[in-house]
């Protein structure tokens, strides 16, 4: 319909809209809103085209997890979470079993739970950090402390927000300043508790 004021107006069915049009008063639309242009809420823009707009977008996610050890190459060299088991996923993708790979433009949140250990008894400190297209992101680092004999499990978890364009990848980085702290895996007591994942993963578009 062309530009003119909805004051009030209720539709049934489906609206197409080429022009401006202003609703007021709690117009009400039943139906589907096939809108070319911009939607305009208190001022606030969002542009359409094609169909696909930010209330158009289809949410994307992925829920990873490792069942096997992983280790260092050495004390302090920097290695990334890998992962070998995709519980599901649509619209991000698992590349070269650590890169989180985003099919369109947005935010997204990544979180993670990874399971520590090491086998001596000397203390020893972790960190994790997120890298981006392979390079690393600044200030994203954070350390954790291993203490005491072996067998000192520490999990960390937490999550990171991030924004990207289509195309773009996620990892997670660490390292440790000892080599013999690993990430660990444990296996399942049947009838008693499932199997413990080193690392579990997922990362999901927030709008």
């Amino acid at each position: 319909f062309p530009s003119h004021d909805t004051t009030g107006s209720v539709y049934t069915g489906n609206l197409r809209n080429q022009g401006t049009a202003d609703f007021k008063q709690g117009a009400t639309l039943t139906g589907s809103v096939d809108i070319t242009g911009s939607l305009c809420v208190n001022g606030d823009c969002w542009p359409f085209g094609g169909g696909v707009g930010p209330f158009a977008q289809t949410a994307s996610f992925i829920s990873v997890y490792d069942t096997t050890d992983q280790t260092l190459d050495g004390a302090l060299t920097a290695s990334v979470f890998e992962f070998n088991t995709v519980d599901f996923n649509r619209g991000i993708t698992l590349v070269s079993s650590s890169r989180f790979t985003v099919s369109q433009p947005g935010a997204y949140n990544l979180a993670f739970s990874a399971q520590f250990d090491k086998t001596d008894s000397s203390n020893s400190t972790a960190y994790i950090w997120l890298r981006k297209n392979g390079n690393d992101v600044s200030q994203s680092n954070t350390s954790i402390t291993l203490a005491g004999g072996a067998n000192d499990r520490v999990v960390a978890a937490w999550n990171f927000f991030l924004t990207g364009s289509a195309g773009d990848y996620w990892e997670i980085a660490w390292t440790a300043d000892d080599d013999n702290t690993y990430l660990q895996a444990a296996n399942a007591i049947p009838g008693v508790y499932p199997a413990i994942p080193s690392i579990i993963a997922t990362v999901n578009s927030m709008y």
